[in-house]
C-alpha cells in the first residue's frame, strides 16, 4: 500500500498544546550524523546519512505490507509477482526481520524490527518501523485520541509490546538508565500515525533516534512526564505540499524540542484536481522513491535522474519551526 490515504481528523491535532519538556544535553546518546539539521533530508553532504535516509524510509514503507508479503517480496524482489510487491523498494543493505505484531492488534498497532549487522565501516543497527493509518482500521482510535493525561492506544500498546521484546532479546538494556545500549544504534521509524507512535518511542525510550515522515502530530507528547522526556534526536522528512504542513501555513505541526531537525524533498506540486494534489504528497512510497534516487551514485536511471534534478526546489535541513 502506497499510503495515500490521509487522517484528515489528525488536522484537530494541530489545536493541541504541549507541555515544555526537560531539556537534557544528551547529545552524545544519539549518532553524530543526526546532530547536524543539514543531515535530515536531500541536500546532506554526508553519504551515509544519505544511504540510511533511503534504507529507513524504505523500511517504513514495508510496513504496510503483511509480513507474509514482505517475506514473498523480498524472495521475488520488486515487480509483479505479488501485486504488493509493486511497492516494495530494496535497500542498501541488508537488513533482518527479528520481529513485529503480524497485524493482529486490539488498536491496529503493525510494525516490524529489523537488525544490520555492522562491519568494520558500520555499526550493528536495530530498528522499530511503525506502520501508518489504514483507512478502515481501529487506528482511527488514536487519531482521534483527545485525552492528554494518558497516551493514545497504538502508543501504549507499541511501548508495552517493544518493551517485552526488548526484555527478551535485549535483556542487557536497561531502559532507565540507557546503560548497555551503546552497542548498536537504534531507530524507531514510520509514516503519518506511524511516525507519531515512533516519536512516542524516541521519547521515552533512551538512546533512541526517531526517522520519521509525514507524521502526524498525535504523539501522546503532552501525556509524558517531563521528568522522563528524552529529547531524542528526530528527524522529520516531509512533502512540501504534505497535507498537515500545507494546514499549518508551512510551519511544522508537531512539538519541536532543540534536537528536532525538518528536511523536505519536494516531490509533489500542488495543482488541481487539489484534494488529490494533497493525498498524494501525504505518500510514504514517493518519499521512499526519491529519497534512494537521491542516495543513489553514480549512474542514475531517467526516473531518477528526473528526481534529483529537481533536488534544488528542496529545502535543506534545518531545526524544526
Amino acid at each position: 500500500m502506497k499510503g495515500y490515504l490521509i487522517p484528515l481528523a489528525m488536522v484537530w491535532a494541530l489545536a493541541s498544546c504541549a507541555h515544555s519538556p526537560r531539556m537534557v544535553d544528551n547529545r552524545a546518546d544519539y549518532p553524530a550524523v543526526w546532530l547536524d539539521p543539514a543531515n535530515c533530508g536531500v541536500h546532506s553532504t554526508e553519504p551515509e546519512s544519505r544511504m540510511l535516509l533511503a534504507d529507513l524510509s524504505a523500511l517504513s514503507t514495508r510496513a504496510y505490507l503483511s509480513m507474509a508479503e514482505e517475506e514473498g517480496c523480498s524472495s521475488a524482489g520488486s515487480g509483479k509477482a505479488i501485486k504488493a510487491c509493486i511497492d516494495y523498494l530494496p535497500t542498501k543493505r541488508p537488513w533482518k526481520v527479528v520481529g513485529g505484531n503480524g497485524e493482529r492488534s486490539r488498536t491496529g498497532l503493525a510494525y516490524r524490527i529489523y537488525e544490520s549487522p555492522g562491519d568494520g565501516h558500520e555499526r550493528p543497527r536495530l530498528v522499530f518501523a511503525f506502520r501508518g493509518t489504514q483507512f478502515w482500521s481501529r487506528d482511527w482510535t488514536t487519531n482521534l485520541y483527545l485525552r492528554r493525561s494518558v497516551p493514545p492506544p497504538q502508543q501504549r500498546e507499541a511501548s508495552a509490546e517493544i518493551r517485552a521484546w526488548i526484555a527478551t532479546h535485549r535483556p542487557e538494556w536497561d531502559l532507565a538508565t540507557g546503560a548497555g545500549m551503546e552497542g548498536e544504534d537504534i531507530y524507531v521509524v514510520g509514516h503519518s500515525l506511524g511516525g507519531a507512535v515512533a516519536q512516542y518511542m524516541a521519547y521515552t525510550l533512551p538512546r533512541t533516534t526517531a526517522v520519521v515522515f509525514n507524521p502526524s502530530p498525535r504523539t501522546g507528547y503532552g501525556s509524558i512526564d517531563p521528568a522522563r522526556y528524552r529529547n531524542p534526536a528526530v528527524c522529520q522528512i516531509r512533502e512540501s505540499y504534505e497535507i498537515l504542513y500545507t494546514v499549518a501555513g508551512g510551519r511544522v505541526p508537531l512539538v519541536t524540542p532543540n534536537l528536532h531537525a525538518c528536511g523536505f524533498v519536494n516531490q509533489q506540486r500542488l495543482s488541481p484536481p487539489f484534494l488529490r494534489s494533497l493525498a498524494s504528497a501525504h505518500s510514504m512510497w514517493a518519499i521512499a522513491d526519491a529519497l534512494a534516487c537521491y542516495a543513489d551514485e553514480g549512474d542514475l536511471s531517467d526516473r531518477c535522474a528526473k528526481i534529483v534534478a529537481r533536488k534544488h526546489t528542496a529545502t535543506e535541513g534545518k531545526a524544526c519551526h
